[in-house]
C-alpha cells in the first residue's frame, strides 16, 4: 500500500508516518510538504491513501524560502484539483485547526466537515482534528483504514 502524506509540519509528519508504520504492515510512505508539491504528486502518481492537512504554503519550505504564502484552504483546493481531474483517491483530511479562514470566510471545524462531505463525498473519508499531545487521531485512522479497507 502507498500512502501519500501532504503536511507542511515535520513534527506532525514523523507522527504520523511513525504510527502507520507501527500499526499497519507493507505500507510504503512518500511525503510532500506544500499545496504545489502534493498537488503534483497526486497528479502524476498512483497513490492507495492520502493524508491531507488543509493549511500549508504555496511551494516547499528551503534553506532560502518560506514556501511562499500560506494558503488557508490548500486541502479543499487539491480535492478540487482531484475532483476536476477525476481522480479518486481515498482522501483523509487530517488538521490541527479548530477553525479555518479568516472574518467573512471563517467556518468551525464542524462546518469545514459538512462542506467537504457534501462536496467531495466520492474521495473524503473524513476529517480528523489532530492534537500533538493525544491518540485520539491515531484512533480515528486506525479506525477509518480498516473500516473502509484501505489497509
Amino acid at each position: 500500500m502507498l500512502i501519500l502524506i501532504v503536511e507542511d509540519d515535520i513534527n506532525k509528519i514523523a507522527k504520523i508516518e511513525s504510527f502507520l508504520k507501527s500499526e499497519f504492515i507493507n505500507i510504503q510512505i512518500e511525503k510532500a510538504n506544500s499545496y504545489n508539491s502534493g498537488l503534483r504528486k497526486i497528479l502524476f502518481n498512483k497513490y492507495d491513501l492520502v493524508l491531507l492537512d488543509m493549511t500549508m504554503p504555496n511551494f516547499d519550505k528551503t534553506s532560502s524560502s518560506s514556501g511562499g504564502k500560506l494558503v488557508q484552504f490548500a486541502g479543499k483546493e487539491i480535492l478540487s484539483q482531484m475532483k476536476r481531474k477525476k481522480i479518486f483517491i481515498p482522501v483523509i483530511m487530517i488538521t490541527q485547526y479548530a477553525s479555518f479562514g479568516e472574518n467573512d470566510t471563517l467556518k468551525s471545524f464542524d462546518e469545514m466537515l459538512k462542506e467537504l462531505r457534501e462536496e467531495f463525498s466520492t474521495t473524503l473519508l473524513d476529517m480528523i482534528y489532530y492534537e500533538a499531545g493525544k491518540s485520539d487521531w491515531e484512533i480515528e485512522i486506525k479506525k477509518l483504514l480498516e473500516d473502509f479497507n484501505v489497509c
